[in-house]
């Protein structure tokens, strides 16, 4: 697991796992409640940017 987060206009972090590779690009309940989350909370956005090694961004788009 590696994490890494920078700040320029917004605050983006980077979680990546080289474990198993995921199947599908659907996000089950636990990622679609923190999609919604940062949505409705700040603004941000959750994305799946690579299937091997699995890679997601979160992007705050206002902290507050």
């Amino acid at each position: 697991l590696c994490i890494d987060a920078h700040m320029d206009q917004f605050l983006t972090i980077t979680i990546s796992n080289d474990g198993k590779a995921i199947q599908s690009e659907q996000f089950g309940i636990g990622l679609t409640n923190l999609q919604e989350r940062l949505i409705l909370l700040s603004k941000g956005s959750l994305e799946l940017i690579n299937h091997q090694p699995t890679t997601f961004k979160i992007t705050l788009k206002e902290l507050t």
